[in-house]
This record gives C-alpha cells, structure tokens and sequence, in this order.
C-alpha cells in the first residue's frame, strides 16, 4: 500500500483504506461515520470497494463516506482533475462558472469546489444562491468561460448529489 491509502495491487478489495480516507476527509460527521462503519466488513467494502465514474450526467451517487459515494474528499478530487485540466490548457484565467441546487450539501460542494480551484490559479465565479442548471449555463455562455460546474443530482432520489 502506498503512503496516501490507495491498494497498489489489487489484492485488497478496498480501493482505499478508511483511515486514510479519514485523514483526508475535512468533513467532521463522515468522518465519525466512517469509525461507526469500521466494525462491519460489508458496509466498509460497499463504500470503499469501488469509486465513482465519470460519465455523461458527470459525477452522480448518494451522499455518504468514501471513494463510491458523493462527499467533500469526493468532490475535492474531481475538482483538482478540472483544475488540471484548465492549467494544462492555459484555461485558468477564463475559469469556470460554479452553480448548485438546492439538496443537502450542495452549497458545500461548491464552495469547497471554488476554494479549491482558485488555490490552483483558476479563476472562479461561484453562484451565491441556489439555481437551476440552465442559469449556471447562461452564465457560463454570457461570460466565455472555460467551463461550469454544476452540483446537481438533478432528477436523482433526493438522497444522491452530483
């Protein structure tokens, strides 16, 4: 296992180990949750034993703990490879429009997104309110930008994100 948590050769089920996943992780009540699942070998697994996919609805799960489910360290990750992206490009500076409904965490997810992007030299507008998706697209379209980001589990069960 490499020193940041993640299983080098597959012989491990888990992706990633919990308590690397805890340390990671700024969000004080997953990270309680995590200690609460580490007695039970099958939840541990579901939420450690795989992670999320990117594909044409983006990044979309239920909210909860670890790499298979929508969370801070989640959401960190995907915005550091979109951050990536626009640098690798020279996109930074025409940034990225960043919007959110208005589920459970959402604003989080945003905010944590705009933080973690403008840390990276990205330029970011970040959507003060809650709104809906052609909003955060006209602003997008309105001001040129390299990109947007939306949080939204859009017509997902009222417990996902995305």
């Amino acid at each position: 296992m490499r020193q940041d948590g993640l299983v080098r050769d597959g012989s491990s089920r888990l992706l990633v180990q919990p308590e690397a996943w805890i340390n990671a992780d700024p969000d004080p009540h997953t990270r309680s949750t995590i200690e609460k699942l580490s007695s039970n070998s099958d939840l541990i697994a579901a939420h450690f034993g795989a992670k999320l996919s990117f594909g044409t609805a983006g990044l979309r799960a239920a909210r909860g703990v670890g790499p298979s489910r929508m969370n801070r360290v989640s959401v960190r990750v995907a915005a550091r490879a979109i951050g990536g992206y626009l640098l690798d490009r020279g996109l930074s500076e025409k940034g990225v429009v960043i919007g959110y409904d208005a589920r459970p965490d959402s604003d989080i997810y945003a905010l944590d997104s705009a933080r973690l992007l403008t840390a990276l030299g990205v330029r970011c507008l970040l959507i003060d309110e809650p709104c809906p998706t052609p909003v955060v697209v006209w602003h997008q379209m309105a001001r040129m930008t390299a990109g947007a980001i939306v949080v939204t589990a859009s017509h997902n069960p009222s417990s996902d994100s995305g």
